[in-house]
């Protein structure tokens, strides 16, 4: 008995988007779907870092800083619930956290080299002795807000520069990546 019955008792297998032929046999047919993931998958690869102005410098000196989960850095204490959004030493400690690197250009427009040829720029007392900064203290906080201008300027630059950080990554794919930083393990504070 051959017929509809049989076909309907046949074992089926799905095919994946990918295996599926062309009309003329050549290589397989590529989805709208997987086209659209392997796309979103490049902008992931592209979206772990971002260079951001550091104030003050026209553009000249960047910052280059990593996804990070800024949970870490919200305090519950006797003054109360405290966050980057709303303390400019906790954007601070924040963005030295996520820097990769400090950047600088030698013309107006012409392309990021690194500060230094033998080592990474941090927020460290090497980038004060270059820049003859005067930090009020010698700690990445300190250090970064002598970078802005030293004193409460210095400390509403570094809050500004942590603002546009955090609007970065409010874009979607560098959401995803510090999404997958929640998974960090962050020594006790």
């Amino acid at each position: 008995m051959s017929g509809l019955g049989d076909a309907i008792d046949q074992p089926t297998r799905e095919m994946s988007a990918i295996e599926l032929p062309t009309p003329n046999g050549d290589a397989p047919v590529e989805s709208s779907m997987v086209a659209s993931l392997r796309a979103r998958a490049a902008l992931l690869r592209q979206a772990r870092s971002v260079d951001l102005p550091i104030p003050g410098y026209g553009g000249e000196l960047v910052g280059r800083y990593r996804a990070i989960n800024l949970a870490k850095y919200n305090k519950v204490g006797a003054d109360g619930f405290t966050n980057p959004l709303t303390e400019w030493h906790l954007a601070a400690d924040a963005l030295a956290t996520a820097l990769l690197g400090i950047y600088g250009r030698e013309v107006e427009g012409g392309p990021l080299l690194p500060f230094f040829n033998d080592q990474v720029a941090r927020y460290d007392d090497d980038l004060v002795q270059a820049l003859a900064l005067e930090p009020t203290e010698h700690t990445a906080r300190g250090v970064l807000v002598a970078l802005c201008g030293g004193g409460e300027d210095g400390e509403w630059a570094v809050w500004r520069h942590f603002i546009a950080y955090q609007a970065w990554l409010e874009e979607e794919p560098a959401q995803e990546v510090a999404d997958r930083a929640v998974g960090e393990h962050f020594p006790a504070s």
